[in-house]
């Protein structure tokens, strides 16, 4: 998400290395199932009991960082203020700074 404390500029520059993880990540999803287990064992034991083979890589879906579609966005709004959070936010165009995120994607194309 771009908000205004972010510049086109970087927020392109951090989708170009996301881009990047998505390509490493998708060329051997294998190599990553150890980070998955590492990130959540702390929280969830059990976890940490797993070996990359008990995961299914298929499983695992990463994408390149692309615009937050209007519908998504609304409906994501939507669901959060239903948990009694953003009662003070009318719009979600509030908490995304929509220009940004365009000239952002319009860069790093």
């Amino acid at each position: 998400m771009a908000s205004d404390r972010v510049d086109g500029e970087t927020y392109a520059a951090f989708n170009r290395a996301v881009k990047q993880a998505v390509r490493r990540i998708n060329a051997n999803k294998k190599a990553y199932l150890r980070y998955f287990i590492d990130y959540h064992k702390a929280k969830d034991p059990e976890i940490g009991t797993l070996k990359p083979e008990d995961l299914r890589e298929g499983r695992i879906v990463v994408v390149d960082p692309a615009p937050i579609p209007a519908d998504e966005m609304q409906r994501t709004y939507d669901w959060v203020r239903s948990w009694g959070m953003l009662d003070e936010t009318e719009s979600p165009l509030q908490l995304v700074n929509m220009d940004v995120q365009k000239r952002a994607h319009m860069i790093i194309q």
